[in-house]
């Protein structure tokens, strides 16, 4: 995870989170871009979210599925 504070954000403050992934997986992993805006659209918070698809048994490093990848592989045509 990497995150990079701009603003603060303030008690009460409705806030909006945008997730997005920016390239389709090709391997073990999948990266999400997230930005944080605050009530102004004000950008507060920008971060990346690095997570590997792992086997559950053996604890290894794996591909990512493949029902996932069909289902996104649509948005990166």
């Amino acid at each position: 995870m990497n995150i990079k504070y701009l603003r603060p954000a303030r008690y009460d403050d409705l806030l909006t989170i945008k997730s997005q992934i920016k390239t389709l997986p090709t391997d073990h992993r999948i990266i999400f871009d997230q930005e944080i805006y605050n009530e102004e659209g004000k950008l507060l918070t920008v971060g990346m979210v690095k997570l590997y698809f792992m086997d559950d048994k053996l604890g290894n490093r794996a591909v990512m599925p493949t029902l996932m990848h069909e289902k996104l592989s649509v948005y990166f045509s």
